[in-house]
């Protein structure tokens, strides 16, 4: 289970579990369009750690 390393040796894999409120997942729901859920939190979170610069 997990994410697939991207690249890089030792690179680790955690996965979390959270909870959404409903009203969260409603807009990723429509904001994704045909993007696999998982894959398509996963970019924005990446994004926005890399726009904060962590």
């Amino acid at each position: 289970m997990g994410r697939k390393p991207l690249g890089g040796t030792g690179e680790k894999t955690v996965m979390v579990p959270m909870r959404w409120a409903p009203a969260v997942l409603l807009r990723i729901e429509a904001a994704r369009g045909d993007a696999d859920r998982s894959a398509f939190i996963r970019d924005a979170v990446e994004r926005e750690l890399e726009r904060r610069g962590k």
